[in-house]
């Protein structure tokens, strides 16, 4: 009883929930995913995990339901393509490119306009 009030505060306070899926048990090497969410119950972020790192597919959405990010992880690190969008819908151009070890190496091209419509 004491650790529904306490999920009850957190959530009227605004914190967001984590929930840890996996194929098998936590800490045996299985591929896992991990899945947060707002407060209002919206999904926040999906990520594939191995061996403890993020590894895979990866999305994030803004709080209004709208997608944030899609791209993919390796050894932990931002991999290749990946896309990012404001709140509104729109391209955000600044952080959109092609990641290597998490750094960008590759800017999205000039007049490309990669829109998402969710």
């Amino acid at each position: 009883m004491k650790f529904a009030i306490l999920i009850l505060i957190l959530g009227a306070a605004g914190f967001g929930v984590t929930r840890l899926v996996g194929a098998g048990a936590a800490g045996a090497g299985s591929d896992d995913f991990q899945t947060t969410y707002y407060a209002s119950g919206q999904i926040e972020s999906k990520f594939e995990y191995e061996n403890g790192k993020r590894e895979g597919t990866a999305e994030r959405w803004h709080a209004n339901g709208k997608i944030m990010a899609e791209g993919r992880y390796q050894d932990g690190r931002m991999e290749g393509a990946w896309q990012f969008w404001n709140a509104d819908g729109t391209s955000d151009k600044a952080r959109t490119g092609t990641y290597k070890a998490g750094e960008r190496v590759l800017e999205v091209e000039a007049g490309s306009d990669v829109a998402r419509g969710e």
